[in-house]
């Protein structure tokens, strides 16, 4: 049985159609430490969704920091359909990351296959892209 990301949950292996079945996610390295963090300054887990968040603002940083230094030297601007679509994509916390010239999000993502107990990865997320965007 093939799932998809909304099944990367504890206990989802205490659904015994669900054991074996294998689905897509992101890898849960970086976004362990963020909830760490999260939890410790909110006393609460974050939303699913913050580490996208903190994704997009980390992003939007590197880009205002680059712009500051494009501009002080040549007067035009770092924010550019090149510089978004990088072909080794951006890392985050939730893993590696890219846009497309037509506005499109790719992530590399682990397979991970449904335990018991746990689950396992399977197929380990890429940390870079390495196929050209089409």
């Amino acid at each position: 049985m093939l799932g998809t990301g909304h099944w990367d949950l504890p206990g989802i292996g205490s659904e015994p159609a669900l054991v074996g079945g294998w689905f897509a996610a992101p890898p849960a390295d970086g976004r362990r430490e963020f909830e760490n963090q999260y939890s410790s300054v909110f006393g609460a887990s974050p939303p699913r969704l913050a580490t996208l968040a903190y994704d997009a603002t980390a992003l939007a940083a590197v880009f205002a920091q680059t712009d500051k230094g494009a501009r002080e030297e040549t007067s035009k601007s770092a924010y550019t359909v090149s510089a978004l679509v990088a072909r080794h994509g951006f890392k985050g916390l939730d893993g590696v990351f890219r846009f497309t010239s037509k506005g499109f999000v790719e992530r590399g993502l682990s397979v991970f296959q449904v335990g018991e107990r746990n689950n396992k990865v399977i197929s380990q997320a890429p940390q870079v892209f390495e196929v050209d965007l089409k």
